[in-house]
């Protein structure tokens, strides 16, 4: 109570003397207008977080959503049991990716992790491009299988674990909020336009195409991420030492029984005016002043 009361420059009578290096918090928060945000820097920085999770979701909304369809033209049609299966399998091969991402983003970098991710994933759609539409179907179903499972490995490994994550790092605190809602909808943009355009392209031409379609925006995801994300690593690891050196210019904060010692000691030293006794002879026979240090 009393550290919140100094630094809101409120008056404290508690007996105690002032530390001189109280915090300063302000009563009103800068605020910055709404086109002022819009600076060639802050544009910069939304064409990758933005673009990124726009073309992220394109290919994984679409994929998702209709796996059934995939599974069914993989596997001649088969029953809705068989199509549930499948469907627990793809998400079980892709759930360990979410943990291997949250395990090495520190430590790799959210930006390398989506690189990779991009990467993987369109090379697995390349892969998957070339075995529907070369190879004989029957002879190919359970490679093309095991490459679908692995793009959702990917999937999650990757932008799923770090497209969010991104806009929360890259921008400024002043409007951190703000672009990263907008980045989040164009995710959602994305996510729409995935899933209006996957079944069009299915319908009209092939899965094949479909394939190469999402082999085609990971690439372009790639280049975005190289061109227009920023690795922050070195820089949380600068304020992060910075803030550590701020930290230890500073005394620790002191506990309650602590600043009751510190009033009772003050008190004991008070002249017997100010405690409402009467002054003693000793008191003022001594007439001179005592000098106290606080420590």
């Amino acid at each position: 109570q009393r550290a919140r009361a100094v630094a809101l420059h409120q008056p404290v009578d508690d007996g105690l003397p002032n530390r001189p290096h109280a915090i300063h918090v302000e009563d009103t928060p800068h605020r910055m207008g709404f086109w002022s945000r819009w600076t060639c820097g802050n544009l910069y920085k939304l064409v990758g977080t933005g673009g990124s999770w726009f073309l992220f979701d394109v290919i994984f909304y679409g994929n998702i959503i209709f796996t059934p369809f995939v599974v069914e033209l993989v596997f001649a049609k088969p029953n809705a049991s068989e199509v549930a299966a499948l469907s627990a399998v793809i998400a079980l091969v892709a759930l360990p990716g979410l943990y291997l991402a949250s395990l090495l983003s520190d430590r790799w970098g959210r930006k390398r992790i989506q690189i990779i991710g991009f990467a993987c994933t369109g090379a697995l759609s390349a892969a998957l491009f070339i075995l529907l539409k070369y190879e004989a179907h029957e002879t190919s179903r359970t490679a093309v299988f095991l490459l679908y499972c692995l793009t959702f490995f990917f999937y999650n490994f990757g932008p799923n674990a770090t497209t969010f994550c991104l806009p929360a790092e890259t921008f400024d605190k002043d409007v951190r909020s703000f672009f990263n809602g907008i980045s989040a909808a164009l995710g959602k943009a994305g996510a729409l336009v995935g899933a209006a355009f996957f079944k069009l392209i299915l319908d009209t031409y092939s899965l094949a195409t479909v394939m190469l379609c999402s082999a085609g925006v990971s690439l372009l995801a790639v280049i975005l991420t190289l061109v227009f994300v920023r690795d922050m690593r070195a820089e949380f690891n600068r304020s992060e030492r910075s803030i550590g050196a701020e930290a230890t210019r500073f005394d620790p904060p002191h506990t309650e029984l602590e600043l009751r010692g510190f009033a009772s000691r003050l008190s004991e030293h008070r002249p017997a005016s100010d405690r409402g006794e009467p002054p003693s002879a000793d008191s003022e026979s001594n007439s001179e002043p005592q000098a106290m240090v606080f420590v």
